[in-house]
């Protein structure tokens, strides 16, 4: 059976938002404000149904013919059918939204690029090797491709290569990755193979033999890194093996953006600092920095970031976040902080800490504003104030919000 919606907005995730005549909303991927869709309820729930998009009745102004030809199965992005103005508007609101009664949203990107963008990416690979790609849309289908947007240039023209060739030659080597990396590190691919068993030496050669490209197998630690990338000027230390931001120079646009200012006799503490990109940018113009990081791989390439920089006032603390803080340190021994954490927030240990010292201000980024949100409401209840929203677009065509909160004042 199919129904005629109207579309109202779009919400978290990308999707579509309409109602049925008694109320009851209905998510609608693929759609558009102000659309009326024809659509097949694919779930019911209590309070709201998942429907499935079958023909659009009336088109949108700022719908476009998606240019990605596997864009609707192929799970990577899910906003391409829309201009990418009309994406960074509802963007904007769909955290306006989130963050109700909180101040403006604020956009601080303006790198305007919705293409070619990501530095790094990691593919599923068929279990049979027939191919690569990212999940169907709500399935664990892989949609194999050979091309991607928004991938930067040196990846996209790499594809086709591991789809002919690449593929059928590990097929014959039984050796069968599982996920494949794909990073850029002096402005050349890397591959990263990821296989539950290791490969043997003479395999790895063959392999390698095929791809006119570098493959990595099972490196060690003593191998970080595999090679450099720009980050708005500033050059880093990476690996496939390690996380970074994907697209550098809107990661760079953070760093620069004024709501990151701090006085230049600040001491700040930073907790997720990654391989060090937001730690050498404020080292540049602070008194000090001190850095925590869990990952030991990360501290790696940190330490080797932080001496190629020569960055006499940063110090750093390989250890996780909970544990540093645990370890009876001195928290008033900084004067602000910066947060970076993964997309599942703070731990209530680190939130406590944090909330419960006398840090100003809270310079907070995420890439998942419901986790956010929910870490900085805690710090509002004790008398902290929430001074600034800023998001930025790290992943155009997607749903994903990456929002930088500043909040001031003591607990």
């Amino acid at each position: 059976m199919t129904e005629i919606i109207h579309i109202d907005k779009l919400i978290h995730r990308g999707l579509g938002l309409g109602r049925r005549p008694n109320g009851q909303a209905v998510f609608v991927p693929f759609s558009a404000p102000g659309e009326d869709v024809r659509v097949r309820v694919r779930t019911e729930h209590q309070s709201y149904a998942e429907a499935e998009l079958l023909d659009v009745l009336s088109p949108s102004p700022d719908r476009r013919m998606p240019p990605c030809p596997y864009f609707g199965r192929c799970g990577g992005c899910q906003l391409m059918h829309l201009t990418y103005h009309c994406q960074s508007i509802w963007k904007a609101r769909i955290a306006e939204e989130i963050w109700s009664n909180g101040p403006p949203v604020e956009s601080g990107s303006r790198h305007g690029q919705e293409f070619e963008y990501r530095h790094r990416v990691r593919f599923q690979v068929a279990s049979d090797l027939s191919g690569f790609g990212f999940a169907q849309y709500n399935t664990n289908i892989i949609v194999n491709i050979r091309d991607c947007m928004i991938c930067a240039a040196p990846i996209r023209r790499i594809l086709p290569h591991i789809q002919d060739e690449l593929l059928p030659a590990l097929r014959a080597e039984s050796i069968h990755p599982h996920h494949i990396t794909i990073i850029i590190v002096n402005d050349t691919p890397l591959v990263r193979l990821h296989t539950r068993r290791p490969v043997r030496t003479i395999d790895q050669q063959t392999a390698q033999h095929t791809a006119p490209y570098p493959l990595a197998f099972d490196p060690r630690p003593e191998s970080l890194p595999a090679g450099d990338l720009d980050f708005g000027g500033l050059r880093l230390a990476v690996d496939p093996d390690v996380f970074f931001q994907a697209f550098p120079a809107a990661a760079a646009e953070v760093g620069q953006h004024l709501v990151m200012r701090l006085n230049a006799d600040t001491r700040l503490l930073e907790l997720y600092s990654g391989i060090g990109l937001f730690s050498l940018l404020f080292a540049t113009r602070l008194r000090s920095v001190h850095a925590v990081e869990g990952d030991p791989a990360a501290g790696r390439l940190f330490a080797l970031n932080q001496q190629r920089h020569a960055a006499a006032n940063l110090t750093f603390s390989n250890q996780a976040v909970e544990h540093w803080l645990a370890e009876s340190r001195i928290v008033s021994a900084y004067d602000a902080v910066f947060l970076d954490p993964p997309r599942t927030g703070l731990s209530p240990h680190v939130r406590h800490r944090i909330g419960q010292s006398h840090l100003n201000p809270i310079l907070y980024l995420s890439c998942e504003i419901a986790t956010q949100r929910r870490d900085v409401r805690s710090w509002l209840a004790l008398g902290r104030q929430l001074s600034t929203l800023v998001i930025f677009d790290f992943f155009p065509n997607t749903f994903h919000i990456e929002c930088l909160a500043r909040i001031e004042g003591h607990a």
